[in-house]
């Protein structure tokens, strides 16, 4: 017998690997996770130390990025109590999560916009659909009775998923409840609660699966071949009064990892790239579809969880994008950030400060985010609905629109001192009024601006009469 030990501890290490790297746990993805928009659903001034720590003493983020293993699944959360491992639950709006609990306890704010919640009072055990779900999370008792008798009874009606156990090293009883369990399993302890988290894989998949990433099962929010980066060029020309274009921006980027996008306006310069080796995908406009709509059809075809927008005449260098996108994902509620932003008064249509480069060393919020160079959070962009609205094409005032959307949102911009970047203004400060051909017909910059600013006024302050607008214009 004592001959067998070794054995089972060797195969209960590669199991724990194995499960780690088949759904790729690690601090940097939990680090991912921002629970920020859950703010006005946790109510319990206590609790919500709890929920939003980022110091790995507690389990939320950690189920939620679990929520992100699974698209259109069904999760089920065992002793909910105030009901805020539902919500982490519910992080990936894309599945279904079912709450028990013995005794109603939820302390929630905006239940109603919890729309892919369902909680219950009563005996999880009498749900059949609990055999169909692809997590459930365990937190009762901690004496390891129910949680002994509920995994015998997840065994018992045929469960073929992963359950999420809390508290495993809470007392003598969970520990010895969670020493028993032969089935692949891994403390992730280092992720989550520091009283212990731990992972049963009940599939019998995880013991003989391979650990390369590219055969698990994806997440949904990250992408099918872990793209974590997306950049976005939208290309109406080569740049022929820069000292930069899409081909020197294309080899700039053969040093940075990140899938590539371009979004081409005219069949000149598609012709010419469209077999170029750094473009991973591109959409092809026959006629100039302008700056807002091609934004949103790069985004569109972007996977990555950073979305990096960028004019093609931009001269870029690797340690402007980590810069940006540690900004992105740790300054409080970033849904975008780039080099330059400003301080703006919508009502009088004027710049109240601007940021740019070399003139602020530290990250600071801003209304807006200039549009020649910028990075989106993608999960807070596509959660709050957010779109660059395409009544601004071909350009003009699509930044200031944006700006407002996103403070609806209570999400914030931030422009970042980074300075790994060159970029000649182009349209935007050419004031000769030149040609621009939109869909085919020939406009004037200045036409365009003065009838984007009208439209800016009559969408977010439709109060000020047309006359005030036109002096401040």
């Amino acid at each position: 017998m004592s001959n067998d030990i070794p054995t089972r501890q060797a195969t209960a290490k590669k199991m724990a690997s194995n499960l780690i790297k088949r759904h790729r746990l690690t601090r940097e993805r939990v680090d991912l996770i921002s629970l920020d928009r859950f703010d006005a659903h946790i109510l319990n001034q206590e609790h919500r130390n709890y929920f939003f720590d980022t110091e790995f003493k507690e389990h939320y983020r950690l189920i939620a990025l679990l929520s992100c293993l699974f698209d259109r699944g069904t999760i089920f959360d065992v002793g909910t109590n105030k009901g805020y491992s539902a919500v982490a639950l519910a992080y990936n709006p894309f599945n279904q999560v079912i709450s028990y609990d013995l005794v109603d306890c939820r302390e929630l704010g905006g239940q109603d916009a919890l729309t892919n919640i369902e909680f219950h009072v009563g005996d999880v055990c009498q749900d059949n659909r609990l055999v169909d779900a692809q997590l459930v999370m365990l937190d009762t008792d901690h004496d390891g009775g129910f949680e002994r008798t509920f995994l015998d009874h997840l065994r018992q009606i045929g469960f073929k998923g992963l359950l999420f156990l809390d508290d495993i090293h809470l007392n003598n009883a969970m520990q010895a409840f969670w020493d028993e369990i032969e089935l692949p399993k891994v403390d992730l302890t280092h992720l989550g609660h520091w009283s212990g988290s731990g992972l049963v894989d009940i599939s019998g998949y995880c013991e003989h699966a391979p650990v390369e990433p590219k055969n698990f099962p994806v997440d949904p929010l990250y992408g099918a071949d872990e793209i974590q980066r997306s950049f976005v060029i939208p290309v109406l020309d080569f740049s022929p009064h820069s000292r930069f274009s899409i081909t020197t921006l294309l080899e700039d980027l053969k040093e940075i990892d990140g899938e590539v996008i371009c979004v081409f306006n005219t069949p000149e310069v598609f012709e010419q790239l469209k077999d170029h080796p750094r473009i991973d995908k591109y959409c092809y406009n026959k006629l100039n579809a302008g700056v807002g709509r091609s934004w949103n059809m790069g985004i569109d075809l972007a996977e990555g969880n950073a979305v990096f927008v960028m004019n093609a005449d931009l001269k870029i260098g690797p340690k402007a994008i980590d810069e940006l996108e540690k900004a992105l994902f740790s300054l409080h509620n970033a849904v975008i950030v780039g080099p330059h932003g400003s301080l703006v008064d919508f009502q009088n249509l004027q710049v109240r400060h601007y940021y740019r480069k070399g003139n602020f060393d530290k990250a600071v919020q801003t209304h807006d985010v200039s549009g020649f160079f910028f990075g989106l959070h993608m999960e807070r962009f596509l959660s709050k609905g957010l779109r660059f609205d395409p009544r601004y094409s071909p350009c003009f005032m699509e930044e200031w629109d944006m700006a407002l959307q996103v403070m609806q949102a209570q999400l914030a911009c931030y422009a970042v001192p980074v300075t790994d970047f060159e970029h000649d203004w182009g349209i935007s400060e050419n004031h000769q009024n030149p040609e621009i051909v939109y869909f085919g017909r020939s406009l004037r910059r200045n036409d365009i601006l003065l009838a984007n600013r009208g439209r800016f006024m009559e969408k977010w302050f439709p109060e000020q009469n047309q006359p005030a607008v036109k002096i401040a214009v």
